[in-house]
């Protein structure tokens, strides 16, 4: 019995710390997001010049990453699309994305980005 109260409260621990993570990603994107959308942007103005895409990818990277592990698997999914169009339009991949269909998996992202936090910290945050 006191074994199985020790394993409940080593749930509950794991949970909160679980939660703290989840928060702290949460405020991140939420601080990360006018960022994101200037570097969309300056893609959008200049698609020959690739510089935003640099930190766009490597922040898709990140978000794909930490999404899943904390539960938002959409966004992950959205950002790992994001990243992989990003990647295979830096490098001529095989998909041969064009800057179009790139700012369409970015502005996809952008979006479920926005609708992760408005489900989770209300549209007033």
């Amino acid at each position: 019995m006191a074994e199985q109260s020790e394993q409940g409260a080593g749930h509950g621990a794991l949970d909160s710390a679980i939660a703290k993570i989840r928060e702290s990603f949460l405020d991140r994107l939420d601080k990360n997001f006018q960022s994101l959308e200037s570097w969309a942007d300056q893609f959008d103005r200049a698609a020959e010049d690739p510089a935003p895409l640099g930190p766009l990818a490597a922040e898709a990277h990140k978000i794909s990453g930490i999404a899943k592990s904390v539960g938002f698997e959409s966004l992950g999914r959205f950002a790992k699309n994001a990243e992989n169009a990003i990647n295979d339009h830096l490098t001529g991949g095989k998909q041969g994305a064009t800057p179009e269909s790139v700012l369409e998996m970015v502005d996809a992202m952008l979006c479920e980005i926005e609708a992760t936090i408005a489900t989770t910290h209300g549209p007033n945050s």
